[in-house]
């Protein structure tokens, strides 16, 4: 619990000083993405080890499942405000899926959106988000976005994409919003 809560006052300590389009805030937020994505890396390893270990009817699990949605969302918030103030080129994709068996073509999704983001050399950030997760946060962008049906995909706050999308069309998307040279040839 401490180390959530020293998240959250990470989190608010940053954000003080983004009012402003300067220097220091712009390397700040860069360097809070950066960190940020190395902490879903961690976070989603020791999910795999729960699971590996089956350990995953306990509330750590849970625990650790609800962090690493809450760190993917920090990377959309971040990603978001380094193309607001600092004039970045990144698209930030909100990925909405269920695992509760309901969605046939979330795994196959997830495997694309993970690739796409791979081969663009971080330009493209991908924050996947489990509808059936409790979290008010979850519920609130369900509701921002409308979304009914899984997979979504929210492009960059703006454009919303229900259902499957394959790996071309969503390259394709990618770049519609920037010539990025590794993914948009």
């Amino acid at each position: 619990m401490i180390d959530l809560e020293t998240d959250i006052l990470d989190m608010q300590i940053t954000s003080l000083g983004l009012d402003q389009n300067n220097t220091i805030s712009c390397k700040l937020l860069e360097k809070t993405l950066n960190e940020t994505n190395t902490k879903v890396s961690s976070i989603s390893s020791e999910i795999l080890t729960y699971e590996s270990e089956e350990k995953i009817l306990t509330g750590d699990y849970d625990l650790l499942k609800q962090r690493l949605i809450l760190t993917r969302i920090r990377i959309w918030l971040v990603a978001t405000r380094l193309n607001e103030y600092c004039n970045y080129n990144y698209t930030s994709i909100l990925y909405f899926y269920s695992i509760d068996g309901k969605c046939d073509r979330c795994q196959q999704q997830g495997t694309i959106t993970s690739y796409v983001s791979e081969i663009s050399n971080g330009n493209v950030q991908i924050s996947a988000i489990d509808v059936n997760e409790g979290l008010a946060v979850v519920r609130a962008l369900k509701e921002i976005y409308n979304v009914t049906t899984t997979p979504t995909l929210v492009f960059n706050s703006v454009e919303i994409h229900r259902g499957f999308i394959d790996r071309n069309s969503l390259i394709k998307k990618v770049c519609s919003y920037y010539n990025y040279s590794d993914l948009c040839k």
